[in-house]
């Protein structure tokens, strides 16, 4: 019989920041608001940070696999529209994890297998073998999963490119083509 889950682990399968009282929507930019007639002062009472765009310069220490991996995804990130100049700490995080997760990848292709055999024994003297994964598998696992977070956070996976704004541009007006209505 399955128990039943506690108010905390149903909170955590919707979308949303379980306890503040989204109801698992996102919040909507302001901008957004005032193009829908929908902007109310008593709740919109902040204007939405707004980060200048353009692209940051390659961090010092960056090589090899980390370096590929900044120039891949920089590109990625001007073709989109949404890079940034502020974007640089998260971009050099995201590149040392991923060449650290090449790494890793490497060494399990070179592992003769992917399990190996724990030798046991029990209170009787009987030895016991049991099948157990490489620990780096786990940390393979571990990698990928810390990667697709970071890709989310910009906006790199089909899911959360509706979440991520672009960066705001001097020379452009956002609310300019509304106003000419």
């Amino acid at each position: 019989m399955q128990a039943l889950k506690s108010s905390q682990e149903r909170r955590s399968d919707v979308a949303g920041i379980p306890g503040q009282r989204s109801g698992g929507r996102c919040r909507k930019p302001r901008l957004l608001h005032l193009a829908e007639g929908t902007l109310r002062k008593d709740r919109h009472a902040g204007a939405d940070v707004e980060a200048p765009a353009g692209c940051p310069g390659v961090p010092v220490g960056l090589s090899g696999a980390a370096r590929e991996e900044w120039q891949r995804l920089t590109t990625l990130l001007q073709q989109q529209g949404t890079l940034s100049l502020v974007d640089g700490p998260s971009l050099e995080s995201h590149c040392r994890l991923a060449a650290l997760v090449a790494r890793i990848e490497g060494e399990v292709e070179a592992l003769p297998s992917l399990t190996f055999l724990k030798m046991s024994v029990d209170g009787g003297g009987v030895e016991h073998q049991e099948p157990k994964a490489h620990p780096l598998v786990s940390q393979l696992r571990a990698g990928r999963m810390a990667l697709r977070t970071s890709l989310q956070e910009f906006g790199l996976t089909p899911a959360s490119r509706t979440r991520v704004t672009r960066p705001v541009t001097p020379a452009v007006d956002p609310l300019a083509k509304y106003r000419r209505r």
